[in-house]
């Protein structure tokens, strides 16, 4: 009987952050690539070294050592130091699709440009697997996917190798790294390690495979120094055994061997977060919420403002800021990492990443404000008018719909006209009378200090249609006492209504919310359907750490769900409710225990229907002043037995409870099976008539309470540890670190804390109905106003600014979208400037006809690398997206 082969993989899994700051990791990254390229070059029975298929190593690397990138190039193209497709080992699950999307893009082109990307879709340690990464991978031109955690044992019973297939029907060759990244790390050469310690793990292996298919035995572990004595362990340990035959490998050489002639691959398809065998941390949505919000607010700010906006002022005359969106999506690429966006860190690395993430906000913001300024004031120039209100619409337009703009005034009362002269209607909803500070002028008797007159900031919300991707401006008027009284513009301010307790209905003509006796009712217009006791707070011991909640033993939970009127306001477009809430819950773990109750969290819960929306606008205001607890608000749920969310590109169906739940414990589960489960921005239940579904900004994890009729909606964790042993839901060691106990007092989150999202009753389960409001409800448009009042309310107003462009029209649209179910993940230009980059998706369960119109481009298809192209059909798959280069006709033409 020939021997069977393993593939001795020798590897490193980098973390870039952990209980370890980024600075730490660098630090200890040079020192070892250091040691591995001298390695590499000198030893030639060591054939080759996986560094964690991330090029981002590489990049910091020769921030330190740039007179080594000749060396490392040489050793990447030959296939010795094996990097790619990842610029960080990102999350799929905590991250939107278009930062995993981006992140493949950068580390597929970055590994080329260094001379090479490994052909794997390489994920060894996340926490479970986003459904559309065998989509993703395949359009990236990727052979293979390899990871560790997230399928179930009797899924993989016939082979560690299977093929998995995402929702859109793409399947990719994949192999589950059964024992994880480091059953190999400390292979030793005697015959004893051999019989007592090695043998067991590849009798593991192997019973999973038919008896001649090879085994995969990874050979490395966290932040690892490469093993130079490696090829001669391998050499050893074959003339100890006749039954295996080991082989200093890697991971392609080891999948090219196993899937050659391979005929009986079963298939697995979507997501993949099982828990038999590897921890995926259920609950790890919800650690350290401020992290994740201010992640969520960036991705939006980044894939449906700063490209979309940027594309558009590129067709004006601007130039698209290439570089600093690389180095943005670059530094955000390491927040996105599993540790980091888990949030499972020390306190000093989740301050560096909260930097981090402001920092780069920051930037954001300012390149937005120099297009939206350079635009705004072209168009004034255009036009002769200093006072105009520009509004952008970075997505298709909704009819009539109402946006939201800050405009200044040197008077109380103001009007909004279109171009044509026609007045466009608004409402005030709230006005700020500010002092106009002083002004200094320096005269040849020295500086004389004149006071400015006041001036009111006004928030409005405007009811007009907008051009799709594109904007329009209005002329704002400002109106004087006399003028005010005379003017026709009667919409031009709202009445606002404040009052106490006697007034407790807002509607719109689809929803009305009543307060009654303390609690919220809302009623359905049209259906009459009703949903008593809206909004009830839950608070729980939360016995965990930083990677997984855990219930406390007879610990008690309390719920809440008597509020207090504070005030109702009535403008013409917003009819809005503000109620208080006290919660009175422990101050911590020993208090829950005894049943005390002194500490008073106050909830101040602002609810906003909004003219002609199908939705309720939800936030929630409080100081967090208790520890180790976990705050859920219950919301109504239609149904008991499934739950939907949306993963990637649709919306994915799951279960109350998981079947496995009854007997995790004893047949020896990592963690307990919890139908606890992360969302990008959309989850709820249906029944057969209708939909109840929540719009989040920032949260990421719900749990059907099905015996309740409650869909549970997490707030936020308050825990102080970084690891724990033996918690209810996870029993064993400590995740994370489990020889030192690490305190993380900030991540009690003892703080100011804000929450928004809506809450969508419609008598429809259209997938397209939900997505289509879901985009209404996250905002894809943006103002801006050439004034000269203030130069604060944004970022560098106050500075002097080039005007590359003296023209512009008042009316733009980029391109339109002939189906309301087809949806825009991206709107970018391309690396050439000369084109366009264009994603389109379909959530629905059929394929699609765009209804693309893009005058003076031709349309190609092109793959997510941006590379090759075929001519597009305006089809867009099912439940699947479809990435288009628009070329200018004329550049096309030349092509």
């Amino acid at each position: 009987m020939m021997p069977r082969t393993v593939h001795v993989v020798p590897h490193s899994h980098w973390d870039r952050e952990w209980y370890f700051t980024i600075e730490d990791s660098n630090v200890l990254l040079v020192e070892n690539l250091d040691f591995l390229i001298e390695l590499l070059e000198t030893s030639p029975d060591f054939p080759a070294y996986t560094f964690d298929g991330q090029v981002s190593v590489i990049d910091e690397y020769l921030k330190i050592r740039p007179e080594n990138r000749e060396r490392l190039e040489t050793l990447i193209k030959n296939q010795q130091l094996l990097i790619g497709p990842w610029y960080t080992q990102t999350d799929t699950l905590l991250v939107g699709i278009e930062s995993i999307i981006r992140n493949l893009l950068y580390g597929i082109r970055r590994a080329k440009q260094y001379g090479n990307c490994m052909n794997i879709g390489y994920l060894p340690d996340v926490f479970g697997q986003n459904a559309y990464l065998p989509s993703l991978f395949c359009d990236c031109g990727l052979e293979y996917s390899v990871f560790q955690r997230g399928v179930y044992n009797d899924q993989i019973k016939t082979s560690l190798n299977f093929f998995w297939r995402s929702p859109d029907d793409y399947s990719i060759k994949t192999n589950n790294i059964y024992l994880g990244y480091g059953p190999g790390k400390f292979i030793q050469q005697d015959g004893k390690y051999l019989d007592e310690k090695l043998r067991p793990l590849l009798a593991k292996l192997a019973s999973f495979e038919p008896t001649d298919a090879p085994l995969l035995l990874p050979s490395g572990g966290d932040q690892m120094l490469v093993r130079p004595e490696l090829p001669q362990v391998v050499n050893t340990l074959n003339t100890h055994s006749t039954d295996y035959q080991f082989l200093l490998s890697t991971y392609e050489q080891y999948l090219e061997q196993a899937w050659n002639k391979k005929t009986d691959a079963t298939t697995i398809t979507g997501e993949l977060i099982a828990e038999e065998k590897s921890r995926v941390h259920h609950t790890i949505g919800s650690q350290r919420v401020d992290i994740k919000q201010k992640n969520s607010a960036l991705e939006h700010k980044l894939t449906h403002e700063l490209e979309p906006l940027a594309t558009i002022a590129v067709q004006l005359g601007l130039k698209y800021p290439h570089t600093w969106l690389d180095s943005i999506w670059t530094q955000l690429f390491d927040v996105h990492a599993h540790d980091s966006i888990g949030g499972c860190n020390s306190d000093e690395t989740n301050q560096t990443i909260i930097d981090r993430l402001d920092k780069l906000s920051n930037i954001t913001d300012s390149l937005l404000n120099v297009l939206k300024k350079q635009i705004s004031r072209a168009i004034a120039s255009t036009y002769g008018k200093t006072n105009i209100l520009t509004l952008f619409n970075l997505a298709p337009a909704k009819p009539l719909a109402i946006h939201n703009a800050v405009v200044f005034s040197s008077t109380p009362d103001i009007e909004l006209k279109d171009f044509a002269g026609s007045t466009i209607e608004f409402s005030i909803i709230n006005q700020q009378q500010l002092s106009g500070g002083t002004v200094v002028a320096v005269t040849a008797a020295g500086e004389q200090v004149t006071a400015a007159p006041d001036y009111y900031r006004n928030e409005l919300l405007i009811k007009t249609q907008l051009p799709n991707f594109g904007y329009t401006a209005l002329e704002i008027i400002e109106l004087s006492c006399d003028e005010t009284m005379s003017s026709k513009n009667e919409l031009s301010s709202s009445q606002v209504v404040r009052r106490a307790a006697t007034c407790t209905i807002i509607e719109n003509t689809n929803l009305a919310l009543e307060l009654c006796a303390g609690r919220l009712k809302l009623t359905h217009r049209a259906s009459g359907r009703i949903f008593d006791n809206l909004l009830i707070f839950e608070d729980s011991a939360d016995a965990g750490d930083s990677y997984d909640y855990s219930p406390l033993a007879n610990g008690r939970t309390l719920l809440f769900d008597q509020c207090e009127l504070i005030t109702q306001e009535i403008h013409e477009h917003t009819q809005i409710l503000l109620v208080k809430q006290l919660l009175s819950v422990p101050a911590g773990l020993s208090a829950r225990t005894a049943g005390d109750c002194t500490i008073s969290i106050e909830v101040l819960s602002t609810l906003e229907l909004r003219a002609g929306e199908k939705f309720l606008r939800v936030s929630h205001q409080l100081t967090n002043s208790a520890c180790d607890h976990r705050l859920r608000v219950l919301l109504p749920a239609l149904s008991a037995e499934t739950s939907f969310a949306d993963q990637g590109f649709s919306l994915i169906t799951r279960a109350a409870e998981n079947p496995r739940l009854g007997d995790w414990h004893e047949n020896k589960f990592a963690e307990a099976p919890v139908a606890i489960y992360p969302f990008q921005s959309i989850c709820g239940t249906g029944d057969e008539t209708a939909t109840f579904a929540v719009f989040a900004n920032g949260l990421k994890e719900y749990q059907l309470l099905g015996d309740e009729r409650r869909l549970a909606l997490t707030l936020f964790r308050s825990v102080g540890l970084l690891g724990r042993d033996d918690l209810l839901w996870r029993p064993g060691r400590a995740s994370g670190i489990n020889n030192k106990v690490v305190e993380t007092p900030d991540a009690q989150l003892c703080k100011p804390l804000s929450f928004e999202y809506a809450l969508l009753f419609d008598q429809t389960s259209s997938e397209s109905e939900l997505f289509t409001e879901k985009e209404h409800y996250l905002n894809q448009t943006l103002s801006y106003q050439t004034q000269t009042l203030n130069s604060f309310e944004e970022r560098l107003d106050r500075f002097m600014l080039p005007q590359p462009i003296d023209s512009a029209p008042h009316h733009f649209s980029l391109l339109e979208l002939g189906n309301d179910s087809v949806f825009v993940s991206a709107l970018k230009c391309g690396y050439d400037n000369n084109t366009i980059i264009l994603r389109l998706y379909n959530p629905t369960a059929i394929p699609q006809t765009a209804g693309l119109a893009a005058p003076l481009f031709s349309i190609s298809v092109t793959n997510l690398t941006e590379l090759q192209t075929r001519p597009f059909d305006q089809l867009v798959p099912a439940r699947g997206y479809v990435t288009l280069r628009l070329t200018h006709e004329q550049e096309g033409n030349n092509a």
